[in-house]
C-alpha cells in the first residue's frame, strides 16, 4: 500500500478544493491510503511565534519570570509537537511498514520540505552529517523553490534597500529592480518560522 500525505489540516484542503484548489480524488488511485497531518499554514505559525517572542521579550534582561500564560496561549509547543509526532508516524510508516509516501501541502515549498527533510534525517544518518545536511537543503528546499528571502524576512524592514545606481537621485537600473523586489515580492505576509533555518537553529 502507498500513502498520500497531505500536510494541511483537513478543513484547509476542503476550503481550497471548494475554490478549485488541488486535492486528490481517491477514485483515481488504487491501493492508496490518504492522510492529513493537520499542520497549520505560515500565517498561523507566524502568529504563534509572535506570541512566543512577546512572552520571552524581556526574559534575558529582567528578573521577571517568563509570561507562561502567554507562552501557553501561543500554541507554539503544540505546533512543534504535532510536526514531530507526524514525522515519527511517517518515518515508521516507511521503515516498519515498507510503504511509499507522496507528501504535499498547498504549494509544496514549506510544510512539504520540512516534513520530508525531517523524515530523511530520521531515516538516513548521512543527512545528519554537515555534508548530508547541505545536500538535503539543496535537494528538498532549493530545488523545490523554497522562498528563503520571503520566509526569513531579512530584507523586509531594510531601510537602505533602495540603490540609486546612476548617482543623480533618480532611480534606474539595479535600483529599480531592487525596489520592485521589495515592493512586489518581499511581504510581511509571506514571512514564516516554517523555514528550515528557524526550525533547526
Amino acid at each position: 500500500m502507498n500513502v498520500i500525505v497531505d500536510a494541511r489540516p483537513v478543513k484547509n484542503a476542503i476550503a481550497q478544493h471548494a475554490i478549485g484548489g488541488g486535492t486528490e480524488n481517491g477514485d483515481n488511485y488504487k491501493n492508496v491510503k490518504r492522510i492529513f497531518l493537520n499542520i497549520e499554514n505560515i500565517h498561523t505559525m507566524r502568529e504563534s511565534l509572535g506570541k512566543v517572542k512577546e512572552a520571552l521579550k524581556d526574559s534575558d534582561i529582567s528578573s521577571e519570570l517568563i509570561n507562561k500564560e502567554l507562552l501557553e496561549k501561543s500554541n507554539w509547543l503544540y505546533h512543534v509537537r504535532n510536526i514531530l509526532k507526524q514525522v515519527d508516524l511517517l518515518t515508521k510508516t516507511i521503515e516498519l511498514n515498507s510503504m511509499h509516501l507522496v507528501v504535499h501541502c498547498s504549494d509544496g515549498w514549506d510544510r512539504t520540505a520540512q516534513i520530508v527533510s525531517l523524515i530523511q534525517i530520521c531515516l538516513d544518518p548521512y543527512y545528519r552529517t554537515l555534508e548530508g545536511f547541505i545536500v538535503l537543503i539543496e535537494k528538498e528546499w532549493c530545488s523545490f523553490g523554497h522562498k528563503f528571502n520571503e520566509r526569513l524576512g531579512h530584507l523586509i524592514n531594510e531601510s537602505n534597500f533602495t540603490n540609486n545606481t546612476n548617482g543623480n537621485g533618480k532611480m534606474g537600473g539595479a535600483g529599480s529592480m531592487l525596489n520592485a523586489i521589495k515592493d512586489n515580492i518581499l511581504n510581511d505576509d509571506l514571512e514564516s518560522p516554517l523555514s528550515i533555518w528557524n526550525f533547526f537553529v
